[in-house]
C-alpha cells in the first residue's frame, strides 16, 4: 500500500533506549483538550443525536471489562480516565471524517466495539473521543463462489453468525464473548474462537480490511496481495487495537455449515499424557473443532469428574481418596469458580493446591469434530485411537456434549466472583509443545502461595497450544502481583505474552520482550500513519518519543569502516559477506555513514551492486540452529538454501512442505523476504504462515527478534515488515519454521478437460469438501501445442498416511 507516507528508520539514542513521556503522544506534544468548536465539528459530521457528553455515557465508556478496573470500581473508586465525549457514527465515511476532525485538533480517539475486552484496550488513557462503531452493523455481502463475506466492523459476533447461518455459511469464529463482542474488536485484538483448531484465529480468516486513517482517507489492506517495499498493512492492522487506524469493514473467509458434529471425552491420570494426546492428534493432521484439556482443579470445579465413574461400578480406592480429600477441603464439584468452593480455595490456596496435587483427581480431555459426515466419522475414530494410545480412558460423548451446552457460561459466571469480594483474571499464553508443560508448572508454582490457579489447554495447533490460566484472589495488590508473576514466569519458560486477548494497558510492559526491537518498527509506522498521535494512545507499546536523527551520532563502539574493509577483501567487488550475524549492525552503520545503500534479500532485480549500493551476502550464515521434532519446528540461519534445509529434514523424516520449485535454490532469508501470500499449499499453508519466529536487524542496525509461538495476539505481527518486505526494512538472519512429517504415501491424479473455467471449478469443489492436496496444478495448453490432446490438464497431488490419501482420492474420483 504505497499511499502511506515514506519514512526512514532513524537510529536509537546512544544509550539504546527511548525516553519515556507521560502524554502518550508519539511526537511529544500533549493533545489539546476537546473544546466546544471540535465537538461542533464532530456534530456537523454525524449529527447532534450521535454525540454525547452526558456524565452517565462518559462513565460507561471509561473502561472495558479489565478486571483491574472492576476491582477498583467495586471498591468505590471512580475511573482514572474518562472520555470527553462519545460518538456513534452510522457510516464508514462519517467515521473517517470524525478521525480527520480529531487529528486536526489533536484529540485522542479510542475506537470501541462491544467493550468486552479484558486488557484495558478501550480505556481512554488521555481522554478524548470514544468512537463507538456498533451502528456500523451490517452484513454487506456473501460470495458463495469465493466463500467470502463482507461485514461492517460494528456488527455483533452472534448477529454476524446468525446472518451467515441463514445463507448456509459459518464464520467458524466462536469466542465466549460472541454475544457482546464485534467483528472490529476481533480483528483489532487478533481474537481466537473456541473452534480455532479447525478454522484458525481471526487473522487466518481475514482476506482484506477497509481502514480509516487519521487524515480521513479510507484505504483497503489486502491480505492476499504482495507488499514489496512496504509492511504488510493488513497484518499490521490486525492486532493493532486501533493504534494504526480504524477498522471499518472486513472481508472474511467463510465455510459451509457442517453436516455433522460429534464429541468425545477422555480421562487422563497424568496431565502430560493428556498433552501428548493433543499433540499427536494435531500432528496427525486432524482438525478438531474443539480440543480442551482441563487440569485436575479445573476438571473438578467444572463438574467433569462426575464422568469418571462408571454407572453401577463399585467405588475404587483412588475414587474414595479423592472424595475424602475434597470433602475435607470443603470443595464440591460443579460450583464453577463461585460459591463455597471459591471461599475455601482462596482462604488457603497453597494448602489446597498441595492436597489436590497428592490425590489422583485426573484430567478431562474433550474433543469435537464437525464437517462432512464421512470425514467427521473418520476423524473421530482416528482421534479415539490416538487418545487411547496415550493412556486415555474413553468416556464417550457425554463430556463434550456437556461442554458444548455450557460453552458460553464462563463470561456470565465471572461477575459472581467479583460479587463475593474476590477477583478472577484469565491469562492466556501460548507455547510450543516442548515448552507447554514447563510453562504450566512455572506459573502454578509462582502463584499458588497467594492465589488460586487452575488452567485448561486449548487452541491447539501442529506446533503448540494455548494455556488459559484462571487466577482467583482478593485485593488489588494481589491482583497486580499475580498478573506480573504469571506473565513473567510464562515468558521466562518460552511462552508468548498473549494468545488471543491482546495487549491493551495490561500487558504492554511485556511487548518489548515479545518483539525485541519492535518498539522501533512500531514507532516508525505510528509516526508515518498517525503523526498527531491521536489513535488509542498508550496501548500496545508504552508511549515514547522517536529520537531525532539530526541530534544523534551513529558512531558506536569501534570503527565500522574497518569491518567493511575486512569483509570486502574476501568478497566480490561491491559485495560484503559477514561471517557472523553480530557483524551486520556495524556493516549497516558503516555504509550509512558513507552514504551508501544496502541491497540484501531484495530479489533478483536488486541483487547486482550499483555505484551507490552494496550487496550484503549472507551465504556465510549457514547453520542449523535448532531442530525440535516434538513441536515440529526447525530454526535455521538465513544463508541456507531451501534445498539444503529440505535435504537435512528429509534425512530426519520431515519436510518443509510446499515451496515453488523455481524458488527452492534461494537462501531461506531471501525466500522469506520475497515471499508472496499466494505461494501456498492446501495441506501445508504458505511459508508466510509457517514462519513462527524470526531474528535479524532493522535498517539502522537495531537488533530485531520475535520469539517462536504457534499463534499470538501481541499487537501488529511485526515479522511481516521483514517477511515479504524485499529487504526494505531490515535483514533476516534466522527463522523458526514449522515442519511436517514426510508423507508415508504420495499419489497424484491427472484429468484432461476442454474448459479452463470448469477445471478451476472442479478444484474449488474438491477444496470445499475438506480435501487437502499437497498441491494442485491447472495447465492450459497453447493451440499450437494442443494437437489431439485436451486443452486443459488438471493435476492434484496428495500426501500423508495411506488412510488419509485413500479418503481424499475417494472424494476426487
Amino acid at each position: 500500500m504505497s499511499f502511506l507516507p515514506t519514512y526512514d528508520l532513524v537510529p536509537l539514542s546512544p544509550s539504546g533506549v527511548y525516553p519515556m513521556i507521560d502524554t502518550g503522544c508519539w511526537q511529544g506534544a500533549k493533545p489539546l483538550a476537546m473544546d466546544e468548536a471540535t465537538l461542533d465539528a464532530i456534530r456537523a459530521v454525524v449529527g447532534s443525536d450521535a454525540v454525547s457528553t452526558r456524565a452517565v455515557d462518559l462513565l460507561a465508556y471509561a473502561s472495558d471489562l479489565w478486571p483491574r478496573n472492576s476491582i477498583k470500581r467495586l471498591a468505590g473508586e471512580l475511573p482514572d480516565a474518562r472520555p470527553d465525549a462519545v460518538c456513534w457514527p452510522r457510516t464508514p465515511e462519517a467515521a473517517a471524517a470524525v478521525l480527520s476532525v480529531c487529528a486536526r485538533n489533536g484529540v485522542p480517539v479510542v475506537p470501541v466495539g462491544g467493550g468486552s475486552g479484558v486488557c484495558g484496550g478501550t480505556v481512554p488513557a488521555m481522554g478524548g473521543l470514544a468512537l463507538d462503531m456498533k451502528r456500523l452493523n451490517r452484513l454487506l455481502s456473501v460470495d458463495p463462489i469465493s466463500l467470502a463475506a463482507v461485514a461492517e466492523a460494528g456488527i455483533v459476533g452472534q448477529h454476524l453468525e446468525d446472518a451467515l447461518n441463514e445463507k448456509g455459511f459459518t464464520l467458524g469464529h466462536f469466542p465466549s464473548s460472541i454475544m457482546c463482542s464485534t467483528l472490529g474488536g476481533w480483528v483489532s485484538t487478533r481474537s481466537a474462537g473456541q473452534y480455532s483448531s479447525r478454522y484458525g484465529k481471526v487473522e487466518d480468516m481475514v482476506l482484506s480490511l477497509d481502514l480509516a486513517l487519521p487524515d480521513g482517507s479510507i484505504v483497503t489492506a489486502d491480505a492476499t496481495a504482495s507488499h514489496q517495499n512496504a509492511p504488510d498493512w493488513c497484518r499490521m492492522a490486525l492486532g493493532a487495537e486501533g493504534t494504526l487506524g480504524l477498522v471499518l469493514r472486513a472481508r472474511m473467509r467463510v465455510h459451509p455449515l457442517p453436516e455433522s458434529r460429534r464429541f468425545l471425552g477422555f480421562r487422563f491420570l497424568d496431565l502430560d499424557a493428556g498433552l501428548e494426546a493433543m499433540r499427536a492428534i494435531m500432528q496427525a493432521g486432524l482438525l478438531p473443532m474443539v480440543m480442551r484439556l482441563y487440569d485436575p482443579l479445573d476438571t473438578l470445579i467444572n463438574n467433569f469428574s462426575t464422568y469418571f465413574h462408571d454407572a453401577g461400578a463399585s467405588e475404587s480406592s483412588s475414587d474414595s481418596l479423592v472424595k475424602k480429600a475434597v470433602s475435607l477441603l470443603g470443595v464440591s464439584s460443579g460450583h464453577g469458580i463461585t460459591g463455597p468452593a471459591l471461599r475455601t480455595v482462596l482462604s488457603h490456596p497453597w494448602l489446597v493446591q498441595q492436597v489436590l496435587d497428592r490425590v489422583p483427581l485426573g484430567c478431562m480431555l474433550i474433543l469435537g469434530f464437525e464437517g462432512e459426515e464421512r470425514r467427521t466419522r473418520a476423524e473421530v475414530e482416528r482421534a479415539r485411537e490416538l487418545a487411547l494410545r496415550a493412556t486415555g480412558k474413553d468416556l464417550g460423548p457425554g463430556p463434550g456434549e456437556h461442554w458444548y451446552d455450557a460453552r458460553y457460561s464462563v463470561s456470565f459466571n465471572l461477575p459472581k466472583v467479583f460479587g463475593q469480594g474476590a477477583f478472577a483474571e484469565t491469562i492466556e499464553v501460548a507455547g510450543l509443545w516442548r515448552d507447554v508443560s514447563r510453562i504450566y508448572k512455572a506459573v502454578r508454582s509462582a502463584l499458588c502461595s497467594r492465589a488460586a490457579v487452575m488452567a485448561h489447554f486449548s487452541h491447539a495447533y501442529r506446533d503448540g497450544c494455548a494455556i488459559y490460566f484462571t487466577v482467583a484472589g482478593t485485593g488489588l495488590a494481589v491482583y497486580d502481583w499475580a498478573v506480573r508473576m504469571a506473565i513473567t514466569s510464562a515468558m521466562s519458560t518460552g511462552a508468548t505474552v498473549s494468545h488471543h486477548h491482546g495487549i491493551g494497558l495490561m500487558k504492554r510492559a511485556w511487548t518489548a520482550e515479545e518483539y525485541r526491537g519492535g518498539e522501533r518498527l512500531f514507532g516508525a509506522m505510528k509516526a508515518a500513519i498517525d503523526p498527531a498521535g491521536i489513535m488509542n494512545p498508550h496501548k500496545v507499546y508504552a508511549p515514547t518519543v522517536l529520537p531525532d536523527g539530526s541530534e544523534q551520532e551513529l558512531l558506536e563502539k569501534g570503527d565500522p569502516t574497518v569491518v567493511l574493509r575486512e569483509r570486502e577483501r574476501s568478497s566480490p567487488p561491491g559485495t560484503i559477506r559477514p561471517e557472523v550475524p553480530e557483524d551486520i549492525p556495524e556493516i549497516l552503520r558503516g555504509l550509512r555513514r558513507e552514504g551508501l545503500h544496502v541491497s540484501c534479500q531484495a530479489g533478483l532485480e536488486q541483487r547486482r551492486a550499483l555505484r551507490d549500493r552494496k550487496v550484503l551476502d549472507l551465504s556465510g550464515l549457514s547453520e542449523i540452529l535448532d531442530m525440535d521434532p516434538v513441536s515440529g519446528t526447525v530454526t535455521v540461519q538465513a544463508g541456507l538454501t531451501v534445498y539444503q534445509i529440505e535435504n537435512y529434514l528429509r534425512e530426519k523424516g520431515f519436510t518443509l512442505g510446499y515451496a515453488p520449485a523455481l524458488r527452492r535454490h534461494l537462501p531461506v532469508g531471501e525466500y522469506l523476504a520475497t515471499a508472496s501470500p499466494g505461494e501456498r499449499s492446501p495441506l501445508y499453508g504458505s511459508v508466510v504462515d509457517c514462519c513462527i519466529g524470526l531474528s535479524g536487524y532493522l535498517a539502522d542496525g537495531t537488533p530485531f527478534s520475535v520469539r517462536p509461538a504457534p499463534r499470538r495476539a501481541t499487537g501488529p505481527d511485526l515479522m511481516h515488515c521483514l517477511i515479504g518486505g524485499h529487504g526494505a526494512f531490515g535483514v533476516i538472519t534466522a527463522a523458526c519454521l514449522r515442519i511436517f512429517p514426510l508423507p508415508a504415501v504420495r499419489e497424484a491424479v491427472a484429468y484432461g478437460l476442454d474448459d479452463p473455467a470448469l477445471a478451476i471449478s472442479l478444484v474449488r469443489s474438491v477444496l470445499m469438501r475438506d480435501v487437502r492436496p499437497e498441491w494442485t496444478l491447472v495447465v492450459v495448453r497453447a493451440p499450437s501445442q494442443q494437437g489431439s490432446r485436451r486443452r486443459v490438464r488438471m493435476v492434484l497431488q496428495f500426501g500423508g498416511s495411506r488412510e488419509a490419501v485413500s479418503e481424499d482420492l475417494a472424494v476426487v474420483r
